[in-house]
């Protein structure tokens, strides 16, 4: 019953929560029959604060969430619709065993219940002090679980000290592994011969797995590749991208020996070649021997000779710019040089010329050796020009081709040299005309 003066509620139109096999039971502890939500010691207390009451003119707290209760059966209820009508509406009243026996409510129960058992716990902290750290004991259990152990640490230890020393021994074992070899030094079987003045071709074989070092692209515009220069002899390495042979022209400049060297940094050896420059240049003695021959001749035969030559030696010079013919412009040299020779034959047996005639063909061979050195370094240029520019490819291959016709000398090293950039690096065909035979040519 409510205390005497009170105003009563009127009854909720919401159902109340009742169970159904205990009807007419309300919130009421078995127990405490009559007794509503207060303290046996403290009767008409309630379970607020005195200094949280309500205030007239403040506004009224919030309704709490239902406390559920078991009742005599097994049914809840919730006793929303037994809420006393006093100043503190909504507050509901706990006495002493209700309490108590929420506090002993296990972590099934509701969160409210639960609440209520970690109340007791939290009467001990103030909340409100400063110093209060909410944290220090887990920190505290933290510590004590991470302890350090002895035991671990040693074995760590010594697990680490192993590692070290394997990664040591393996580095050690693979430096030696890897480790070149000494250099050694390799002399060629043979060495190269050559004469002062002339110019040899010389190959050398190598394998794939162990090329020589300084090999490069060539310079399309045929700027000699010289390796080794010297008093001596001259080695330029012409064409040294071509694969498996390393071809060499070998330049005879006075008499004596030279050496050039290759070196393979796959097997760590050093490869050298020994060049023994002997003898006169092997046009002149052709010459010679040519001149030779002739002072053997009729004068009769040596009069034709010279008329021959004299006349092959002008229609040369006459035709020498047609087209495809420019290789006639060193066989017009050719043919006035022949002409000297017999004429000095001619001379050597005592026959008289006139000088007139003598001067006259001297004069002519000069002048179409003269002819014939610029027409090849007009060529040249054209030609390097061509390059410089990056012509069309078929421009240059032209122009490449009528300057080997224009030198026309298998023996000589440009011709050399822009044969083999003709054939190794343009790929293309020399398409010669024959007039470049050599073979230390006089003798025609």
């Amino acid at each position: 019953p409510a205390p005497a003066g009170a105003r009563r509620r009127p009854a909720s139109p919401r159902a109340s929560w009742r169970d159904d096999d205990a009807a007419g039971d309300s919130w009421r502890d078995d127990d405490a029959a009559g007794a509503s939500w207060r303290d046996d010691d403290a009767a008409g207390d309630s379970w607020r604060d005195d200094d949280a009451a309500p205030r007239r003119g403040t506004a009224s707290r919030p309704p709490q969430p239902p406390l559920a209760t078991r009742s005599r059966g097994s049914g809840i209820r919730f006793g929303e619709d037994a809420e006393l009508d006093d100043d503190a509406e909504g507050t509901a009243e706990v006495d002493a065993s209700n309490l108590a026996r929420a506090s002993r409510r296990g972590p099934d129960e509701s969160s409210s219940e639960q609440t209520a058992e970690l109340g007791a716990a939290e009467v001990a902290r103030d909340l409100d002090d400063p110093d209060y750290d909410p944290f220090a004991e887990v920190e505290a259990t933290q510590k004590k679980t991470k302890q350090a152990d002895p035991e671990r640490e040693k074995a760590m230890r010594v697990l680490s000290i192993v590692g070290l020393l394997g990664i040591a021994i393996a580095v050690g074992i693979y430096l030696q592994a890897t480790k070149p070899g000494e250099w050694k030094k390799v002399d060629a079987p043979e060495p190269i011969r050559v004469a002062v003045g002339q110019t040899v071709r010389f190959d050398e074989p190598w394998a794939p797995v162990d090329p020589p070092a300084g090999r490069y692209m060539p310079d399309a515009r045929g700027e000699p590749y010289v390796i080794e220069d010297g008093a001596v002899a001259r080695v330029e390495w012409v064409v040294p991208h071509v694969e498996g042979r390393a071809i060499f022209l070998i330049h005879g400049l006075q008499e004596g020996e030279a050496y050039f060297q290759l070196r393979f940094d796959r097997s760590r050896r050093v490869k050298v070649f020994r060049i023994i420059v002997e003898g006169d240049d092997p046009h002149d003695l052709a010459r010679d021997k040519r001149r030779a021959e002739f002072r053997k001749l009729h004068p009769k035969k040596l009069r034709e000779i010279l008329a021959t030559a004299k006349a092959t030696g002008d229609t040369y010079r006459e035709r020498r710019d047609f087209v495809g013919k420019e290789s006639y412009y060193r066989l017009s040299w050719q043919e006035y040089a022949r002409a000297v020779d017999a004429a000095e034959a001619l001379r050597s047996k005592g026959l008289a010329l006139p000088e007139k005639e003598l001067r006259a063909i001297e004069e002519a061979e000069q002048r179409a050796r003269e002819e014939y050195d610029a027409f090849v370094q007009r060529e040249l240029a054209i030609y390097r020009d061509l390059v410089r520019k990056n012509e069309p490819r078929r421009d240059r291959v032209d122009q490449l081709r009528r300057l080997l016709r224009g030198i026309s000398h298998s023996c000589d090293a440009r011709y050399k040299r822009f044969r083999l950039i003709l054939s190794k690096l343009y790929e293309e065909p020399v398409n010669a005309d024959g007039n470049e035979y050599c073979e230390h040519d006089p003798a025609r």
